[in-house]
């Protein structure tokens, strides 16, 4: 046969310790201070991640390595394209010309947009195997302006390259930036 239990009705809201006592206290939640709390951190992580995104390609052109975590988020960075151009056919070629190296790089711009494009400076770097920049410059392509589909083939020499440049980055400049 069952035993008969006694229960203890709920009590209606806390009550006052005794004196003495050393149970720890009840202590009202602040809920909407809590809120407030989570949301205005919500809110500021939502500023910084829509400042990345929205400058994404002056991130990029500061830190070139950042590039690839753009392509892992799913994002196309079309730095080479953010002009309506972009580059095709680029090698590179090492020479020795009177015992002094010499790196010839060969290319052409072409206008992927509907209209005429401004070409602006092109920007060389020069990158060791963990793709740190060791040396960079910039240069004008042989048009300042392609029509419409339109191309143009570029070259520029670099006498003595720096010893453990393995990889080598191309883009357009940024205004201002060499």
């Amino acid at each position: 046969m069952p035993r008969r239990v006694d229960v203890l009705p709920p009590l209606s809201g806390p009550r006052a310790m005794p004196a003495g006592s050393n149970l720890p206290v009840l202590v009202e939640r602040r809920r909407r201070a809590d809120r407030v709390g989570w949301m205005a951190l919500a809110l500021a992580l939502l500023i910084v991640v829509a400042g990345g995104l929205a400058a994404r390609e002056s991130i990029v052109s500061a830190w070139p390595a950042a590039a690839r975590l753009y392509h892992a988020l799913g994002f196309q960075m079309a730095s080479n394209e953010a002009h309506g151009l972009r580059f095709r056919n680029v090698e590179r070629r090492e020479t020795v010309e009177s015992g002094v190296a010499i790196l010839v790089i060969t290319g052409e711009i072409e206008n992927i947009s509907p209209e005429l494009q401004a070409v602006p400076a092109i920007r060389v770097a020069l990158l060791d195997a963990d793709d740190r920049e060791l040396h960079h410059w910039t240069f004008a392509a042989e048009h300042d302006a392609l029509d419409a589909g339109g191309a143009t083939a570029f070259t520029t020499r670099l006498t003595g390259p720096p010893q453990g440049a393995k990889n080598l980055s191309i883009r357009f400049a940024q205004n201002g930036q060499g």
